[in-house]
């Protein structure tokens, strides 16, 4: 598991580089392109969460998202019969709203719905709806951005 020791190191010398007017625009677009990448596998998969809370990017494990309940089941079904199965995928409205942009220092992930708090974290205000988190990154998907991060440190 990647700790936030290390991420922190990571952070330092990123600061460092930054401070002293290194660009790290092309590394950050490289680190963009692998979170991108890692949110549609976890879309793919139907999840890839440790299953513990707090939520965090790096909640990523090997647990599947919770599938729908009956009831919403039933409601779908009386609505038009979608698919029944797919959980966070429906429409794909969600997932296509998922933005993934590098900037001079970092990266952003942004998600232009509503809903799209509610369903990384769950019903926060005692509803039923369990977290179905896909804005995370397993230790294995921040080896590979720490090995790019590593890669551009060495060349500078």
């Amino acid at each position: 598991m990647i700790s936030n020791d290390i991420i922190n190191k990571v952070n330092n010398v990123l600061a460092q580089l930054q401070a002293k007017n290194v660009n790290l625009a092309p590394v950050m677009t490289k680190v963009a392109t692998i979170i991108a990448n890692m949110i549609d596998t976890n879309f793919n998969d139907g999840g890839r969460w440790d299953g513990e809370k707090p939520i965090t990017i790096l909640s990523g494990g090997s647990q599947q998202w919770e599938p729908l309940s009956e009831g919403y089941k039933s409601r779908l079904v009386r609505q038009g019969g979608q698919d029944l199965n797919a959980t966070l995928y429906r429409s794909g409205e969600l997932r296509s709203s998922l933005e993934v942009n590098s900037t001079d220092s970092g990266v952003v992930v942004s998600a232009n719905k509503v809903y799209a708090r509610r369903h990384q974290l769950g019903d926060e205000s005692g509803g039923t709806m369990p977290a179905r988190p896909y804005l995370t990154l397993r230790p294995e998907d921040m080896e590979l951005i720490i090995a790019e991060i590593t890669k551009f440190v060495v060349s500078h």
